[in-house]
């Protein structure tokens, strides 16, 4: 799986923020922002949630 560069910033937040705005606000972006990010990351893994997309992230050493 390919994610872009900003994508792989918001599945990595994720691990560490629960909401878009937490996460929104640690990337310095607008939840609008993230919230198209993680629907990009969730479709690529073929995902429904963002605890799905983390855990696969995991799962394929996109993230730690």
């Amino acid at each position: 799986v390919r994610l872009s560069p900003a994508e792989q910033r918001v599945l990595e937040a994720f691990v560490d923020w629960d909401t878009t705005a937490q996460v929104a606000r640690a990337l310095h972006c607008s939840p609008a922002t993230v919230r198209k990010h993680a629907a990009r990351v969730m479709k690529k893994l073929g995902v429904r949630s963002r605890h799905r997309a983390v855990a696969w992230g995991m799962r394929l050493g996109l993230v730690s």
